[in-house]
């Protein structure tokens, strides 16, 4: 059960990469991998391939990548994303490394491999939803947020 708690926690930093989740939620917070999970899926299908995983990471890299220099370096990551969000310049000290658009694709390609539990190519609603819960249940033994999503209205 850890190492799925530790999956989920991985692949929604790529997903949602702590450099780039303030870009696209905003002031949403919370669930900000699954959020980004779901907008990769750009034809509405429901089904999250690697290739709209790959594109979506390229878009995310582009945002960040200020310089235009190819690398996400620390003045990348200090400088407020589109939506006027502070960047990410109290990520962990491994975070502050310079990081290619290779090496920014690569992961979030490890992750979304992580995520495709029966390694079909794609992400369905099931392994969709087994993140989510995997992810929540990390937050909770963290004390981030409830265990449980909170009843709709």
């Amino acid at each position: 059960m850890n190492s799925w708690i530790k999956t989920a926690a991985v692949a929604a930093a790529v997903l949602s990469a702590p450099l780039v989740a303030q870009e696209t939620l905003g002031s949403a917070g919370r669930g900000g991998g699954m959020a980004m999970l779901r907008m990769a899926d750009t034809n509405g299908d429901g089904v999250i391939t690697r290739d709209e995983i790959a594109a979506a990471a390229d878009a995310r890299f582009a945002r960040r990548d200020h310089s235009g220099d190819g690398a996400l370096d620390r003045t990348d990551r200090a400088m407020p994303v589109a939506n006027g969000a502070p960047g990410a310049s109290a990520a962990p000290a491994r975070a502050q490394r310079n990081v290619t658009r290779e090496q920014f694709r690569a992961g979030a390609m490890r992750r979304f491999d992580r995520l495709d539990t029966n390694h079909d190519g794609k992400i369905d609603a099931t392994e969709l939803a087994a993140a989510e819960t995997l992810m929540r249940a990390r937050r909770a033994a963290n004390g981030e947020m409830p265990a449980t999503p909170p009843p709709p209205q």
